[in-house]
């Protein structure tokens, strides 16, 4: 397991996506900004190379966050069907330069063949493409052969009552994938999964410190819940509400123990 170090909010971006965001249109909460930032920025600190992929760019609003936390020697695939690619490549250039790679294409004609020596290369891949559950296998299929050893893919949508399907298609892929995805955060809209054997990092991440983070990121309303055991569930959980003004609460049977 990692040494995790005792702040990361040195690191943050939060502020200057604050500040260019006003200019990109699009949907992302703010609590989703504050959490990216804190995980970019544990990436970032302990070492965590590679490059970023997202589907589904609309005018590049959440890309905005990522491409903040993007190195020099990385490259950011960009995938969207629509014209809207065009007005993310306006967008994001001033921050990405030559590291933005532009595809106006579906998701589906994308392989990981087609992106040559990128491949098995990618720290942060978010899938928000077509919202079926068909388009979400897929986009999985491709994202996870694309994720490199410590890396991760966030999933949007996830438990939106408007979207069932794109929970129930994730929950198909994991159960025909063993031991290839965890899942060891959801909330907020969004699911994030890693390789089995590091996801043990991201949640000694989020039990020791992610409260704080939130905290210095001027996120205050919130609840970090691990209220299973790890045979029943690899994933915390974070929303709004709040159990008796806690930042964690684990097992109903024991509130003070979250299994990690």
């Amino acid at each position: 397991m990692l040494a995790l170090q005792e702040n990361y909010s040195y690191l943050s971006k939060l502020n200057e996506f604050k500040r260019l965001q006003a200019e990109i249109p699009g949907f992302f909460l703010e609590q989703s900004a504050a959490l990216w930032d804190a995980l970019l920025s544990f990436q970032n600190t302990h070492g965590i190379h590679g490059n970023m992929l997202e589907i589904g760019v609309y005018k590049g609003l959440s890309a905005l966050m990522s491409s903040l936390h993007l190195k020099e020697t990385e490259e950011f695939v960009l995938i969207d069907c629509t014209r809207h690619i065009e007005d993310a490549e306006i967008n994001l250039t001033p921050i990405l330069g030559t590291r933005g790679k532009y595809i106006q294409q579906p998701s589906y004609r994308v392989t990981s063949g087609s992106l040559g020596n990128l491949r098995s290369s990618f720290r942060w891949l978010h899938i928000d493409g077509e919202h079926t559950g068909r388009a979400v296998i897929n986009d999985l299929e491709l994202c996870e052969q694309l994720l490199s050893d410590d890396g991760v893919i966030v999933l949007d949508d996830f438990f939106n009552p408007i979207y069932p399907q794109l929970a129930e298609a994730l929950f198909i892929f994991l159960n025909q994938n063993p031991f290839k995805l965890s899942m060891f955060l959801c909330g907020w809209n969004k699911a994030y999964l890693a390789r089995p054997m590091f996801a043990l990092n991201y949640r000694h991440f989020i039990r020791q410190k992610l409260a704080d983070e939130l905290h210095s990121r001027g996120i205050d309303k919130f609840v970090i819940t691990k209220t299973a055991t790890l045979d029943e569930s690899t994933a915390f959980g974070i929303c709004e509400q709040r159990f008796v003004d806690r930042d964690y609460y684990g097992l109903d049977s024991d509130p003070d123990f979250l299994p990690v």
